[in-house]
């Protein structure tokens, strides 16, 4: 596992920001500072011209916060690839909302994609996914291919005030 240790913005491939240094295919990057903490995670991107530059994690967790992830360099291209193949909910690839009380957002303006994907892990849970602009791609969210009682809500053009 992986923690962001600061409450401010940085950059997702500084080690110094990273409890365990630079998340690779096989962590989990995990966003909990706290409820109330809002912060921007750059990612780096190629160079304009050039392909798009992936960044690969087996799981992606976003908890009490709000976490707002975006391209270094605006004229290049990145991607969020998580890897994580499980499709129960107790072990899908991204996870938006994991305790309960508490308000947990991801802003991506990106693509980022996964196998499946958990917004509010339960009952009472409070998680957003907010997408502008970018996609997300997830090519399967319920178990063994039907759909659970759980909704991918991706909403668009939405400003986030912190």
């Amino acid at each position: 596992m992986d923690n962001w240790n600061t409450s401010v913005s940085g950059n997702f491939n500084s080690a110094a920001n990273r409890g365990n240094g630079v998340p690779i295919s096989s962590d989990t990057a995990v966003f909990r500072r706290g409820d109330g903490v809002c912060y921007t995670v750059s990612l780096n991107t190629s160079a304009p011209g050039f392909p798009t530059l992936v960044h690969t994690v087996d799981r992606f967790v976003v908890g009490s916060n709000v976490v707002t992830l975006a391209r270094l360099n605006l004229g290049g291209s990145t991607t969020l690839a998580v890897n994580n193949a499980t499709t129960t909910a107790s072990g899908r690839g991204i996870v938006v909302g994991d305790l309960a009380t508490y308000t947990e957002t991801l802003n991506t303006s990106f693509v980022v994609s996964g196998v499946a994907a958990t917004i509010a892990d339960a009952t009472g849970f409070v998680g957003t996914w907010n997408v502008n602009p970018g996609s997300v791609t997830i090519s399967n969210n319920g178990e063994g291919g039907a759909p659970d009682s759980h909704s991918l809500i991706v909403r668009t053009n939405f400003a986030t005030i912190c």
